[in-house]
């Protein structure tokens, strides 16, 4: 047997192919696999859940931009391609799409808020800031900031 180990050993000897890896350990040999089914993982727990519920809205916040971008060249390409741009944000799908971008738009917002307090606490001397102040100050600008766009938009 020493003589074969030393044999294959030796420089420019051809190895014996290695088995494929197995999933788990057998008796400690091979590599550890974990089979990870690819698209239903986040089925598993809550907050794996609202996680991928999370990141899934901000498909409808990146179509809104889209969204606002063609308003904007309609609206630079003249009356008659802004006036069709205008009819087409009336049709029922749109309003669909509008009222569940709002909905998103609103988790998100609001999810975000609430992970504030552990991404950036603030101390103040000796001590932090509570987690909830944080998150209810964001909440209170974001209430006199929709108020004052509100007010702007002339709904008041």
């Amino acid at each position: 047997m020493g003589e074969e180990m030393s044999r294959n050993l030796g420089a420019g000897a051809a190895r014996e192919p290695q088995s494929p890896p197995r999933a788990g350990r057998v008796g400690g040999a091979g590599p550890l696999i974990r089979e990870v089914p690819p698209t239903t993982w986040f089925f598993r727990h809550p907050r794996y859940l609202r996680y991928m519920a999370r990141e899934i809205t901000c498909i409808f916040v990146g179509a809104y931009c889209v969204l606002l971008v063609l308003g904007l060249h309609s609206l630079a390409a003249g009356q008659p391609s802004y006036e069709a741009f205008l009819v087409a944000l009336r049709s029922p799908a749109s309003i669909i799409f509008h009222l569940l971008a709002l909905a998103a738009s609103f988790y998100h917002a609001a999810t975000w808020f609430n992970a504030t307090q552990k991404a950036m606490p603030i101390q103040l001397g000796e001590e932090f800031v509570p987690g909830n102040l944080i998150s209810g100050a964001h909440y209170v600008a974001w209430a006199a900031l929709s108020i004052v766009i509100l007010f702007l938009a002339g709904v008041f």
